[in-house]
């Protein structure tokens, strides 16, 4: 009996003990830090779960410091250091990360949705199982180093290449969801039946594409030029085409349903009995022709 008694005393002990230990293991935050932490020192710091939520992180040093599951999201982390931090499973959320150092930094399974990367270093990073989706990767600093899923690289891969003369790709099949592609430029480039879901491919122009049977529901494809671009028998059901160039593209068998086509030009495109319009479109009255 006694020996039950001190077993429950030391694990209540030791519990106390788990409980001080998360409440001193980070340190003081500045007085007016959240929301203002602009050029603050965090170097190696303990903030394991903190909630910096929409805070400005200006050129703050987070250098070495331990981020995992924080909360960061819509922060201003522009010119922050990040370099070898811990940030498993943290929430960047649209977050503005543009020229971030986040080099050697352990960002696996870290929520970057909507996140503007532009410029930042990503060299050495651990991205692995983190969500890019929406996130913007123009000029970010990525190598052979840095540990990416096979899907963001390929994105940045795209987003990055020469914009005056891309190359031809063989993009069949590919899993491009939820990718930020607004204004890349697509040149005899093979999409067919490729996953374009939830994209953005806004103000993009796409030169002798072929989309065939692509699967491009919910995409923003506002003010892009698809002029005599192969959609045929593509899923393009609520996708956003305000302002699109559609002339001359293929349309037979596609299927709009609950599109945007708010301006968008149909001139000269062709569609068949099995394309599916949004509901009470008449495509005759836009332009488009009839396949015999």
């Amino acid at each position: 009996m006694a020996l039950t008694k001190l077993t429950v005393v030391l694990s209540y002990f030791i519990f106390l003990l788990g409980i001080l230990s998360a409440c001193f293991s980070q340190e003081t935050l500045p007085d007016g830090c959240p929301p203002d932490c602009r050029k603050v020192d965090f170097t190696g710091v303990n903030l394991e779960q903190i909630n910096l939520q929409e805070a400005d992180l200006w050129q703050a040093d987070l250098s070495g410091a331990n981020l995992r599951e924080a909360n960061l999201g819509k922060s201003d982390l522009s010119g922050a250091n990040f370099s070898n931090a811990e940030m498993y499973k943290a929430d960047l959320k649209a977050a503005n990360l543009t020229g971030a150092n986040l080099n050697q930094a352990n960002l696996e399974q870290t929520n970057l949705y909507g996140v503007d990367l532009r410029g930042a270093d990503l060299r050495g990073a651990n991205l692995v199982g983190a969500d890019l989706s929406k996130a913007n990767l123009q000029i970010a600093e990525i190598d052979a180093t840095t540990q990416l899923d096979n899907k963001w690289r390929l994105v940045w891969e795209i987003i990055n290449q020469s914009q005056n003369t891309p190359p031809s790709r063989d993009l069949w099949k590919a899993d491009l969801s939820g990718a930020n592609l607004n204004g890349v430029v697509l040149l005899d480039t093979d999409l067919r039946q490729a996953n374009l879901s939830r994209v953005d491919l806004g103000k993009a122009s796409l030169v002798r594409v072929n989309l065939y049977g692509a699967d491009l529901r919910e995409a923003n494809l506002s003010q892009t030029d698809f002029a005599s671009v192969n959609l045929n028998e593509a899923n393009l059901m609520n996708v956003d085409f305000t302002e699109a160039n559609l002339s001359r593209a293929d349309l037979n068998g596609a299927n709009l349903a609950g599109a945007n086509l708010s301006g968008t030009n149909l001139n000269q495109a062709k569609y068949n009995e099995f394309t599916i319009w949004p509901e009470g479109f008449k495509p005759e009255e836009a332009g488009a022709v009839l396949s015999e």
